[in-house]
């Protein structure tokens, strides 16, 4: 809205998505050490207050709860954004959803992509060729990473553009009044690494 823009975010989401939003999902608690899982879970609870307290900053828009919703209100809008995140992953979906390719709406809002993403070049090829008509139909792709370009390459022969994660683009200083995450001194490298598989390298 600063630079002249007005911004709703939907709550509407993908009904693959509901899961993921269990505090207990992923915990580990199949591993070696369940106590061990517990305690981590515990300690990350800070962080999902953390998460939780900027959602409530987001201008959301319980009235677009659905994609029937979004399409009813078509008209309020120029443009109809995707991103970031992993919003292209077929592995996450059981079967193929539309929400985030825009397949659901047509010949109204311009259909953008920001640092859309697809996690990893293995996708499941009966829901991403499904995909391919609906990412023709976007005005613009920007993507966050080389294989996400790749694969929109592949498969649709439209050269996308790689930008940076949103989230390197803001400094956050209205979060900071609280005097948490000031800058750290002297010389030093900041590592966005998704899984702790990325640790050992991160750190060498």
């Amino acid at each position: 809205s600063s630079i002249g823009h007005e911004v709703v975010v939907p709550t509407a989401h993908p009904a693959h998505m509901v899961g993921n939003t269990s505090f207990w999902r992923g915990m580990g608690l199949k591993g070696g050490n369940p106590l061990k899982a517990v305690l981590r879970r515990f300690r990350q609870a800070k962080r999902y207050r953390r998460f939780d307290a900027f959602r409530s900053r987001l201008p959301l828009a319980p009235q677009l709860s659905s994609k029937e919703a979004i399409n009813a209100a078509l008209a309020r809008f120029d443009v109809i954004l995707t991103g970031s995140d992993q919003t292209f992953n077929t592995k996450f979906m059981p079967k193929y959803d539309s929400y985030f390719f825009q397949g659901f709406h047509h010949g109204g809002p311009r259909k953008v992509s920001y640092a859309s993403c697809f996690g990893t070049r293995e996708q499941k090829p009966e829901i991403i060729t499904r995909a391919a008509p609906d990412l023709k139909n976007f005005d613009a792709l920007a993507v966050r990473n080389e294989v996400s370009r790749q694969i929109i390459a592949d498969l649709i022969g439209i050269e996308s553009t790689v930008v940076v994660d949103p989230t390197l683009l803001h400094d956050f200083n209205e979060l900071k009044s609280d005097g948490e995450g000031a800058a750290a001194s002297g010389r030093y490298i900041m590592v966005y690494a998704l899984d702790t598989a990325n640790f050992p390298i991160a750190e060498r």
